[in-house]
């Protein structure tokens, strides 16, 4: 079953058995909202106003990364949410002795830039691969209702 999330102008179906870790809104984003799978996944959606220019918002993200994991590995990464082509980064890095995945998405819809984070340890990462497109899908498909219902 899914749940719904409803909330800071963000709206998203999400697995029952999720849990809404953190939400927020800050000076720089309009919302933030993280979902903690039950084994060791995070799913984070941070929406900007048009004005973030998305490859600065990734480029910074994995420059701060890369200071705290020096041997990062960064790949190109397309995921195809709600039939929209997204191309980003994932990267690499061992924590705990564990490799952990984590991909980096964002996209420009109806006039705001959305950011989805997706962090695993590597094989629960491709496990769960069609479930953060899903939560990818659902918000997009959401933001782009909204904006129709409010033209």
């Amino acid at each position: 079953m899914a749940a719904t999330f409803d909330n800071l102008g963000l709206q998203f179906l999400y697995p029952e058995n999720w849990v809404i870790s953190e939400q927020s809104q800050g000076e720089m984003y309009s919302a933030s909202v993280t979902l903690q799978s039950p084994e060791s996944a995070c799913w984070t959606v941070h929406r900007y106003p048009s004005t973030c220019p998305q490859q600065q918002l990734v480029e910074e993200l994995v420059a701060a990364m890369r200071k705290e994991y020096p041997l990062l590995e960064e790949e190109p990464y397309v995921q195809s949410p709600g039939g929209r082509q997204i191309r980003g980064v994932r990267l690499y890095f061992y924590c705990l002795d564990m490799l952990v995945s984590w991909s980096l998405l964002p996209i420009t819809v109806e006039g705001q830039v959305f950011l989805f984070e997706c962090q695993a340890e590597d094989k629960e990462f491709e496990e769960l691969e069609e479930v953060f497109l899903a939560l990818s899908t659902s918000v997009l498909g959401n933001a782009t209702s909204a904006a129709g219902e409010t033209s």
